[in-house]
């Protein structure tokens, strides 16, 4: 399932992305966060999963974790634009 939503929308949205980025396009907000969601629910999943193998240690999970968990923390912090930082201000959030 994941790699189908690899190759249907991360692969187009990331060739559409560098341009709209540049030309700052107002829907860059809106794909980025469809894409920081899908990507920390595949990637909460493959924390879960690791979680979960008896045959590994705690430490070598923990190690696993140095690598998941930031990429997971990341999803929250999805690229701005000019577009969404006037969006905010407007509506008085400044964060």
């Amino acid at each position: 399932m994941y790699l189908w939503m690899e190759a249907i929308y991360h692969i187009p949205l990331s060739s559409w992305a560098i341009s709209a980025l540049l030309s700052d396009d107002p829907k860059v907000p809106l794909h980025l966060l469809i894409y920081a969601c899908q990507t920390g629910i595949t990637t909460l999943t493959c924390i879960a999963d690791y979680l979960s193998w008896p045959s590994y240690t705690n430490a070598e999970k923990l190690q696993l974790g140095y690598l998941y968990v930031p990429y997971f923390a990341l999803c929250k912090w999805f690229p701005k634009t000019k577009h969404d930082q006037n969006f905010r201000e407007s509506e008085g959030y400044y964060y």
